[in-house]
């Protein structure tokens, strides 16, 4: 019980009496062990634990149902003393708690905290981030855990523990634990409860010791399926945790679904503790994992973002996005040289940049953005931004007098002799009708914008660097490169291009720290024919940075994840297909991992695969997925029909190469693949991006 021992206006400080909980004769008779932090107990059936209520009495009343969570963190999990508001009634009226009198009669004076912010501070998550509420669940986000509470008991998982997230008819974390750890002895068995009915849904955590499993009688009828779905995964979950090396035991936890929970738990787990301190960090960096896996960026943070009248302003490390309807455009920091605000009826930001383009927004509301946080976050005019700028740009001119490409020639804006400021920012479209038309001419400067400016404007010294590291450096895999080279490009060429190719796949290499792939070399060679030395170098950095990342070590880790992340998207869209091969144990990874691993360059003619360049540039790793699907589709039939690996991997040679040693896919069949994958609904950067988290959460080290 809770008595009052301090008054102070409206407020009030109450103090936790422990009353002492005696057990009937029935119960010393029957066995049964008291728990005073519950209202349950376990019972083993049939090598399971049920849990069924306690019937515990105190010395003057029975023990307390509490009909929400909340009700049960303010009685028995709030500390202490709790601070009460007397003129609010119910649960709310508990504002905060604390362990300490001293800080609750500090915060009458200075002001309390949020109700969950205090509950954190006692449980070792960290900094508090985010709370969210139902009857039956309280999840608190921290900087450094996780806490989650039913109503009786509660758990604290660490982001490192964490390995999957599901979401279905409710939502599953699946954790590792230390066997003999300080957390297993205190957090032996959680209870897990869906909003409404007041029964237990479904036990939540499963290892090789405990499998605790919810009696078919205490599932709610509404549950339905979802019962059975639980306890499918257990079991599974349980015969998984077997073939885990000793030390770790898998558990499970299963919580009704709360809107982007998922998204934020695995952001949090997989981004560096000192990175999200505060929900607005956490906010701002998935919206800028959002933004970079939408246009062609990378290696960005967002410092600022406001609204304005048709969409939103945000300043990241180099840039300026200014997103409105289905549009972006993304303007360096070191371009732009004005800035103001106005504010009058309307609240007006004007931005000038070098080009003298004014560009005017009507901000809406915006408290966090002022004139100081555009100033403080505006990068000052850099002139190695310049040099690397117009270093790139003379490449295009020279190779394409070396490849045949008269640039001068071409009508527009694009003209090597006009000036188009649209050249040094990026303007893209965002909607998922991947409707682009790009003329030969125009190809090096949209490429230029997708694949080169993101890391000229990070680093724009990054490649003379490079340069100097590999001639001052000797690294193994040149031996593999010099072998690599002639045979990276489908065609004769003058030999200066040999020789501009080899240099700049000998600075990759010195960039990446000896790791080398012979795909590096293969999407080298597509890239180098448009773009030229130092153009091929950023774009590489960018293609391994952002489309295709991690795809190094000896493991090549990146491409085993994006392999399993099309599988999955395959099992989507043809799951029978799917279920054909694994019953005849064909393994589809052998036949798209090639696909992945060279971005195609080895299966298409060149007048072809610069298309599908064109699309990676615009839409990356989303546009690999889709295109490798509508390969998939049209070879349907074929592997469908294959007994075996071999099999499956003739009906392939046979479509890309019709009996020959070069690429023969026709025009027509080019243009049918590329209309169904665009035409694809599956693939989003959205589905993309969790895929790929959910592959990392699953794989991380013990």
């Amino acid at each position: 019980m809770w008595i009052e021992v301090y008054a102070q206006g409206k407020f009030i400080i109450e103090k936790k009496i422990e009353e002492a909980l005696v057990e009937t004769k029935s119960q010393k008779t029957a066995g049964h062990r008291k728990d005073k932090n519950s209202a349950e107990s376990d019972i083993t059936i049939h090598g399971h634990k049920r849990r069924e209520p306690a019937n515990y009495e105190s010395e003057e009343s029975e023990e307390i149902n509490y009909k929400t969570v909340r009700e049960y963190i303010i009685d028995r999990k709030i500390g202490r003393y709790r601070l009460v508001d007397k003129s609010i009634s119910g649960a709310e009226r508990v504002i905060c708690g604390s362990w300490s009198f001293n800080r609750l009669a500090k915060w009458i004076e200075e002001g309390a905290p949020d109700f969950f912010q205090s509950l954190s501070f006692g449980m070792c998550i960290g900094s508090y981030i985010k709370a969210y509420e139902s009857s039956r669940t309280v999840v608190l986000l921290g900087t450094r855990s996780i806490g989650i509470f039913g109503i009786g008991e509660h758990i604290v998982i660490k982001y490192e523990a964490v390995r999957e997230i599901k979401k279905g008819n409710h939502m599953e974390i699946s954790y590792i634990e230390s066997v003999g750890g300080a957390d297993s002895a205190d957090h032996e068995q959680v209870a897990c409860y869906r909003d409404g009915p007041e029964q237990m849904y479904a036990s939540n955590l499963v290892s090789e010791r405990h499998c605790a499993l919810a009696d078919e009688q205490t599932i709610p009828e509404t549950a339905g399926s979802a019962g059975e779905d639980i306890k499918n995964g257990a079991e599974e979950l349980s015969t998984e945790s077997k073939k885990k090396e000793s030390g770790f035991l898998y558990k499970k936890v299963c919580l009704c679904l709360f809107p982007e929970l998922d998204e934020e738990i695995m952001q949090l787990a997989l981004s560096p503790r000192e990175e999200i301190q505060t929900y607005a960090d956490l906010l701002r960096q998935r919206i800028c994992e959002r933004l970079c896996s939408t246009i062609p960026l990378y290696n960005q943070r967002i410092n600022c973002i406001a609204m304005h009248s048709t969409g939103t302003v945000s300043i990241t490390n180099n840039f300026l996005i200014i997103k409105e309807d289905q549009k972006c455009l993304a303007i360096p920091l070191c371009m732009i040289r004005k800035a103001e605000i106005t504010k009058g009826w309307n609240i007006v930001l004007r931005v000038t940049d070098a080009n003298h383009r004014e560009f005017e927004m009507y901000l809406v509301d915006n408290e966090e953005l002022s004139i100081d946080s555009i100033l403080l976050n505006i990068a000052k005019e850099d002139p190695r931004f310049k040099s690397a700028y117009f270093s790139i740009l003379l490449d295009i001119l020279q190779n394409s007098k070396i490849m045949n490409c008269d640039l001068d020639s071409t009508s527009g804006n694009w003209s090597m002799g006009r000036c188009s400021e649209y050249r040094i920012y990026m303007c893209m479209k965002t909607n998922s009708a991947m409707s682009i038309s790009v003329q030969g001419q125009e190809r090096p400067f949209i490429w230029f914008g997708c694949f080169c400016l993101c890391g000229i404007v990070n680093n724009p010294g990054l490649f003379e660097m490079s340069i100097e590291k590999s001639k001052t450096t000797y690294f193994t895999s040149y031996d593999q490169i010099d072998k690599d080279i002639q045979r990276s490009i489908y065609e004769d060429v003058p030999s200066e291009v040999y020789a501009g190719l080899k240099r700049v796949m000998y600075a990759f290499t010195a960039y990446n720290n000896n790791e080398y792939l012979q795909s590096h070399s293969m999407v080298g060679g597509i890239l180098y024919r448009i773009l030229g030395e130092s153009g091929c170098f950023y774009s590489l950095v960018h293609i391994f940075t952002r489309i295709l990342p991690d795809y190094t070590g000896p493991e090549i880790y990146g491409m085993h994840r994006d392999v399993a992340v099309f599988i999955e998207f395959a099992k989507e869209k043809c799951p029978g297909l799917c279920d054909s091969l694994v019953s005849k144990e064909i393994e589809l990874k052998i036949l798209v991992t090639p696909w992945i691993l060279s971005l195609f360059s080895t299966f298409f003619q060149r007048k072809h695969i610069e298309v599908i360049f064109d699309y990676l540039a615009y839409y990356g790793a989303v546009f690999l997925f889709k295109l490798s699907l509508a390969l998939l589709e049209r070879m349907y039939l074929g592997i469908s029909r294959s007994n075996q690996t071999g099999s499956m991997l003739k009906i392939s040679a046979e479509y890309f190469f019709n009996n020959t040693s070069l690429p023969s896919i026709s025009d027509e069949e080019f243009s049918l693949l590329i209309e169904i994958a665009k035409a694809d609904k599956i693939v989003t950067p959205a589905n993309v991006l969790y895929k790929r988290q959910q592959y990392e959460l699953a794989h991380r080290k013990n």
